[in-house]
């Protein structure tokens, strides 16, 4: 179960303790019809959430007339087996990874979206308007919010690589033997290998659909590469050593990470946004099919994407906002790590589930081996 965060009003748990009623029929038993009843009066919305939210949560809650209730999760899975287990009841608004969006909107867990009560959806990159009507919805009818978002590619030491047309054959340029260093997981090694590889059409539609004979080129063009690779890594952590220790010139980040180096004052680090597209992943806010106050979930959402409440906390995590106007509501340069021109984004590809994931672990495994 998720850790229950402990707010300065009174919250909907709170409200049922002090009535006795949780005790003697069940949270779950009266969710529906105790869903209006918030402690000062005001409806409760209940959300599954990122933890990291906490940090604006306050920010959240002035911008929403109502009592609020988060509980944080680590990860989009359980956002899903919770809610498809029958805790959409509970739960007003939750936040997956656009990955995950496709099995909200088949398990008929989500509401669709009311434009009219998030106003900022106006302002949201045109690109993420488009991948909210074909990751999160269906025939026409949107049920998610794009909010954070960032993309994974290459970057690399301006310093020691100079300017260039920002490719994806440059993960595989000999020229940066030994100091080229790649990702550790397979559906991003293989996915960008794949892009590198003209494969585009295997990204369209519902899921990734690589044929047998794509997955073997890739697999052998991983394999070649493997002779220049001077590290795998996955953890932020490892990215930033890498670069910073002049282990690697060019490799795999993520772009949060990048704008954090920069923050950190490394200002020679790029971020490729290559010819061939690059692997973009975004959260999509929802609100719940059986919330019972789906206007005031709806405010929750809008005020998630709001420059007013996320902005500071963005800009100073390195993370995007899809809401084209965060990093200019900033003052000063505060907003210069996360403002993203609106060409950056046009040719982002998004994650997606694997048709064939079994033989991507199993092809992967060959070139690590």
């Amino acid at each position: 179960m998720p850790k229950d965060r402990s707010t300065s009003r009174t919250t909907r748990r709170t409200f049922l303790k002090s009535t006795g009623v949780a005790g003697a029929i069940g949270v779950t038993g009266v969710s529906g019809c105790l869903q209006n009843l918030g402690g000062t009066g005001n409806a409760t919305i209940n959300v599954l959430g990122w933890a990291t939210f906490e940090n604006v949560w306050d920010k959240i809650e002035e911008k929403v007339d109502a009592d609020l209730e988060l509980s944080t999760v680590t990860s989009t899975e359980p956002m899903f087996t919770q809610w498809n287990s029958g805790q959409n009841t509970e739960f007003d608004v939750t936040m997956p990874n656009n990955n995950y969006m496709p099995k909200f909107i088949d398990a008929d867990l989500v509401a669709p979206l009311e434009k009219d009560v998030v106003t900022n959806w106006d302002n949201i990159y045109d690109r993420y308007k488009e991948l909210a009507e074909t990751q999160a919805g269906k025939d026409g009818t949107i049920y998610g919010v794009p909010q954070r978002f960032g993309w994974d590619t290459y970057a690399y030491d301006s310093r020691e690589v100079p300017d260039h047309e920002e490719d994806l054959s440059m993960m595989f340029n000999e020229d940066y033997s030994g100091s080229i260093g790649s990702f550790t997981q397979h559906t991003k090694a293989i996915g960008h290998a794949a892009l590198a590889l003209g494969y585009q059409d295997a990204f369209e539609g519902r899921r990734v659909t690589l044929s047998d004979e794509q997955l073997n080129n890739v697999k052998e063009k991983l394999i070649d590469q493997s002779d220049h690779v001077a590290a795998y890594y996955a953890a932020p952590s490892q990215i930033k050593e890498m670069f910073t220790g002049g282990d690697i010139h060019l490799g795999h980040s993520y772009r949060f990470v990048t704008a954090q180096l920069k923050m950190e004052g490394n200002d020679w680090i790029e971020m490729a946004v290559p010819k061939q597209g690059a692997l973009t992943w975004f959260e999509a806010a929802v609100v719940s099919k059986e919330s019972d106050n789906k206007e005031k979930a709806w405010e929750v959402v809008d005020a998630i994407i709001d420059p007013e409440v996320v902005g500071e906390w963005l800009a100073e995590s390195g993370f995007a906002s899809t809401n084209s106007q965060t990093a200019a509501s900033l003052e000063g340069d505060k907003g210069q790590y996360i403002d993203v021109d609106p060409s950056r984004v046009e040719s982002m590809i998004p994650y997606k589930e694997i048709e064939n994931e079994d033989a991507w672990v199993s092809a992967w495994e060959e070139v690590r081996t």
